[in-house]
């Protein structure tokens, strides 16, 4: 569905119809707006059988769905993860974050799919060696959205104990240096909970 805005009219809801099959029904993905390819990624996410993770892409201009044909070692099928399109130095990457597949641990794995490219980087690159130091906790059904100054914020979620994520602990991703910062943020902060959001 596409909910548009008009400064004229109400907002209004409308069904979008691709001329090509869609992804399988499924809950706990992500979809995120890929500039460069003027299209939606759909990653991940649970089917009602098995955790999946293929990218798939619906072109807005043609208003098609395709798999995206990537390059490199994919993450394993994951759901309950976050995803954001962003730039690392001069490269524009779909970066994924945590989540867990059925029966599974959470997870602290971190992603980038050069979307140039459509290629994985490889975990043991000099980026993403740098990503993984400090990285938040294992986590699933957390949140993530960009912050001025060229800041990822990582906040909530669950790590499978009985209890959340402490709310009052946030982990902001500098963008310009890779590297991570733990935030212990102080005031009024909501409970400790998953399948929250953030907004800037």
């Amino acid at each position: 569905y596409c909910l548009s805005f008009d400064e004229h009219l109400l907002p209004l809801w409308e069904a979008v119809k691709p001329s090509a099959a869609a992804p399988s029904a499924r809950a706990f993905h992500t979809a995120s707006y890929v500039p460069e390819w003027r299209a939606i990624a759909v990653f991940g996410g649970h089917d009602g059988h098995t955790a999946q993770s293929l990218v798939h892409r619906l072109d807005l201009v043609r208003g098609t769905w395709s798999v995206e044909k990537c390059h490199g070692t994919p993450p394993p099928p994951v759901a309950m993860h976050t995803a954001e399109v962003t730039a690392l130095g001069t490269k524009s990457y779909l970066m994924v974050v945590g989540g867990k597949a059925q029966n599974s641990a959470p997870r602290r794995d971190i992603y980038l799919l050069d979307t140039e490219s459509s290629t994985w980087v490889d975990a043991d690159s000099r980026l993403m060696r740098s990503l993984h130091d400090r990285a938040p906790p294992a986590r699933y059904a957390h949140a993530m959205t960009p912050l001025p100054n060229r800041r990822l914020l990582v906040l909530g979620g669950s790590d499978d104990s009985k209890k959340d994520v402490d709310a009052r602990i946030a982990y902001l991703l500098h963008l310009d240096s890779a590297s991570w910062e733990r935030v212990s943020v102080s005031g009024g902060a909501p409970a400790s909970h998953s399948f929250g959001a953030v907004v800037p």
